[in-house]
């Protein structure tokens, strides 16, 4: 049995408020802060893992290929893989 990291753990929670976010099997994308208000009442802080800023947290989940992000002016919004969405 392997056991996952805090990194690891982030990333899996992070998916976890995602997909409580989009209520239901279609992916939406979120603000960087509604999810990260949401990561904090699960008590998980981006900067407790080694990450400066939350744009960073999810850089590396989106480098694992578990989220995508986009960048619209200065609002920045997240979303899960559609890859990890269930099929409707």
């Amino acid at each position: 049995l392997k056991r996952e990291g805090p990194q690891q753990t982030a990333f899996h929670i992070l998916t976890e408020v995602l997909s409580e976010l989009d209520k239901g099997t279609k992916t939406n994308y979120h603000s960087f802060r509604s999810v990260n208000s949401k990561l904090i009442e699960k008590k998980v802080y981006f900067n407790a893992l080694g990450f400066n800023q939350f744009k960073e947290f999810i850089q590396a989940a989106e480098a694992r290929g578990l989220v995508e992000s986009k960048v619209e002016g200065l609002k920045h919004s997240v979303k899960r893989a559609d890859s990890l969405a269930p099929l409707e």
